[in-house]
């Protein structure tokens, strides 16, 4: 990756209050000890900076944990039929990957099986995994984002969603749900609504 540009770019930032402390002729001492400060905000910036872009997805996915950022979810209102065997289902693009998901309210998190994950092309760690607990028992699953996940008029961005062999047929779970202004169920109805959504789509 070329880095000349932003290099260039905080060079200049950097030359700017340099010049301004010469042309108010500050003693070169003073200006000296001001300068090496600025260097080492620079430093530190530049620093958080490349770790952020980095770590992206672990940064990313602490906040939305601790509550400090929210999963980008946007479009139009959707209702979902409730199915004949009493769930609720909805057809799912995971990186423009379609896949039938059950809407499962008491699933903490999104899971999905290896096969959907390699189709989608969303990435694991294989050191980074986590225990969680299933109807079936404990389940180590490793942990990945999606890019962009699509259902009807309703996107959602970086969700994160665990991998793990046994959640075959996947679920939609509540990392997604409550991402969402409201969900409710009404009668047969599952009514998702994102914010700022107007209108009524049904799929």
């Amino acid at each position: 990756m070329n880095q000349g540009p932003d290099a260039l770019f905080y060079l200049l930032l950097l030359i700017l209050p340099v010049s301004a402390l010469v042309a108010r002729q500050v003693p070169m001492g003073q200006m000296a000890r001001m300068a090496l400060a600025w260097v080492g905000i620079f430093a530190v910036g530049l620093v958080i900076a490349t770790g952020y872009t980095r770590n992206r997805a672990t940064v990313d996915e602490w906040l939305v944990s601790a509550g400090l950022k929210r999963v980008a979810v946007r479009g139009g209102t959707v209702s979902i039929p409730r199915s004949s065997d009493g769930h609720f289902y909805a057809d799912v693009q995971l990186n423009g990957v379609e896949r039938r998901l059950m809407i499962d309210s008491g699933a903490t998190e999104t899971a999905i099986d290896p096969d959907l994950a390699k189709a989608a092309g969303i990435a694991t760690d294989p050191v980074r995994s986590e225990v969680v607990e299933t109807a079936g028992g404990e389940v180590t699953a490793l942990i990945g984002h999606t890019e962009r996940l699509r259902l009807g008029p309703i996107e959602a961005e970086r969700l994160r969603v665990l991998v793990a062999p046994s959640f075959k047929g996947g679920v939609l779970g509540m990392n997604f749900l409550s991402q969402l202004k409201s969900w409710r169920v009404e009668g047969d109805l599952m009514v998702l609504v994102p914010v700022g959504a107007s209108g009524d789509n049904y799929t």
